[in-house]
């Protein structure tokens, strides 16, 4: 009668879309007028996120490649959380907030 249910098939889509209405209940008017007089701020970081996530990721599939690491999805986070923890070293503490 009821199927499997999917983490990213089913959770995932509520999530975003209960994090974009959070995110939208905030907004204001004064939001975008700040955006429509300073443009470059937003723009400039859609961009560097839009290149630095597949770089790093060009950058992870390279180091295991060239080194012939065992690949498993535990190591693979690892790796990121260790990245991500020496670029900001309070990521994971309730300072960093």
């Amino acid at each position: 009668m009821f199927g499997v249910i999917s983490a990213q098939a089913h959770l995932l889509p509520i999530t975003v879309l209960l994090a974009m209405v959070a995110i939208g209940i905030e907004l204001r008017v004064q939001h975008f007028v700040e955006f429509l007089k300073k443009p470059q701020v937003p723009v400039i970081g859609t961009l560097v996120h839009t290149f630095t996530f597949p770089l790093i990721a060009i950058c992870l599939v390279l180091v295991v490649f060239t080194f012939e690491l065992p690949l498993s999805e535990p190591l693979l986070m690892c790796w990121l959380f260790s990245l991500l923890s020496c670029r900001y070293p309070n990521l994971f503490s309730s300072e960093f907030y």
